[in-house]
C-alpha cells in the first residue's frame, strides 16, 4: 500500500467522519443517534423542521453534532376575556430546557376575588398545548400590593411546548371546579 500525503489522509478521514460541530450561538448541541431523523429531532426539541434545517443545512449521520436553535425564555401578555374586568391583565414567562423541562411563571393583576365567580378559592394558570397533556398550577394572592395581584410558578416535565400552546388563567378550587377563563394568550404571541 502506497504512503499517502497528509492532505490525502485528511480528505479520506473527513469523508468517513461526521462534520465538526457547527457554531451554535443561542442554541444547544445535539448528537444524532441511531433512528433519529431531522423531523424527530425537531419534534423532540419543540422547534420547526425548517428552523433545524436552516441551522444544519447538510445531510445528517449518526454521531454528527447538530445545532438545535432553541429560543430563549418567552414572555407574553395575557389579555382579558369578556368575562374579566377591562382593567385585568397578566403576563407569563416560560423557559424551556430541552428536551422536556418547562419553567413557567404567571401573574395576573386586577383580578376580582375568585369567590365572585362561584365556590372558588384561588386562581389557576393552565398551559394547553395543541397535542399532549396540559398542566396547571395555583396562583397565590400577593398581599400588601396596591392592586390585586395573583402569581405562581412551576417547573414541570411537560415539553416541549409548541408556539400554539395556550395559557389560561381562571378561578378554581382544589377539588377540580373551574370558573370562566379571565386571561389568555398563546406562546406564539410572546417575545424572547
Amino acid at each position: 500500500m502506497a504512503d499517502k500525503t497528509p492532505g490525502e489522509v485528511d480528505a479520506q478521514m473527513s469523508s468517513t467522519l461526521p462534520p465538526p460541530p457547527p457554531a451554535c450561538v443561542g442554541g444547544t448541541l445535539h448528537t444524532v443517534t441511531t433512528g433519529e431523523t431531522l423531523t424527530s429531532i425537531a419534534a423532540s426539541f419543540g422547534i420547526s423542521l425548517q428552523a433545524l434545517v436552516a441551522a444544519n443545512p447538510q445531510l445528517i449521520s449518526v454521531g454528527q453534532v447538530l445545532c438545535v436553535p432553541v429560543s430563549g425564555p418567552c414572555c407574553l401578555v395575557l389579555q382579558p376575556t369578556s368575562d374579566a374586568p377591562a382593567t385585568a391583565g397578566g403576563t407569563a414567562w416560560v423557559s424551556q430546557t430541552p428536551p422536556s423541562a418547562v419553567t413557567a411563571l404567571v401573574a395576573g393583576i386586577n383580578l376580582p376575588p375568585p369567590q365572585g365567580f362561584g365556590p372558588f378559592t384561588t386562581y389557576f394558570a393552565r398551559f394547553v398545548p395543541p397535542t399532549g397533556a396540559s398542566f396547571q398550577f395555583a396562583l397565590s394572592p400577593a398581599s400588601g400590593q396596591p392592586i390585586p395581584v395573583a402569581a405562581g410558578g412551576a417547573t414541570v416535565v411537560a415539553g416541549p411546548l409548541s408556539p400554539a400552546t395556550t395559557v389560561l388563567v381562571f378561578p378554581g378550587n382544589l377539588t377540580g371546579g373551574v370558573g370562566p377563563v379571565l386571561l389568555q394568550g398563546t406562546l406564539a404571541n410572546g417575545h424572547t
